[in-house]
């Protein structure tokens, strides 16, 4: 269906509900059902996301957190197969992971990771976890929020103009 949504062509009743059931297992599977957003989803807001996906840009409303992120991936794997740019999922999880890993490198002080530095902090995006757990441990360098935006996962040459968006 996100091939339909991607030539812009409209969704039958059923395709739509099976878009809306689809999103459902999505959250489900990734565990991550809580919220009004995910419980009551429109197929307006799970198109929205799943177009926001395809275009590389948000169009509102278009919500993003840890489940609209996984939707995000799910609907747009079939792009890499024609060359395309998928969407990856980016979550607390996958957040914290990079950037622990790129203050480990960080602290070896390699030339080649210091000339990296001002680039991986102006571009790494972190994502605050939920309260418990090590994810919440202080970082040891300064990381900006991509808190619920669409830009955080973006590659950075398209990421300029979506950084302002809400």
């Amino acid at each position: 269906m996100s091939r339909k949504l991607a030539s812009h062509q409209v969704l039958s009743f059923e395709e739509a509900r099976h878009l809306e059931r689809a999103a459902l297992a999505v959250f489900e599977w990734g565990r991550v059902t809580r919220g009004a957003s995910k419980q009551n989803s429109s197929f307006e807001r799970i198109s929205s996301v799943v177009r926001s996906a395809l275009e590389w840009r948000q169009t509102k409303p278009a919500p993003m957190d840890s489940g609209w992120t996984k939707v995000a991936a799910f609907s747009t794997e079939w792009l890499e197969q024609e060359d395309g740019a998928p969407q990856i999922i980016y979550d607390s999880r996958v957040a914290n992971s990079l950037i622990r890993n790129v203050e480990k490198l960080v602290e070896l002080e390699g030339a080649w990771v210091s000339s990296l530095r001002p680039t991986l902090q102006k571009h790494l995006r972190r994502i605050p976890a939920r309260p418990s757990g090590t994810r919440n441990q202080p970082y040891k360098l300064s990381w900006s929020s991509g808190y619920r935006l669409l830009a955080a996962a973006l590659p950075p040459e398209k990421r300029t103009a979506a950084m302002d968006m809400p």
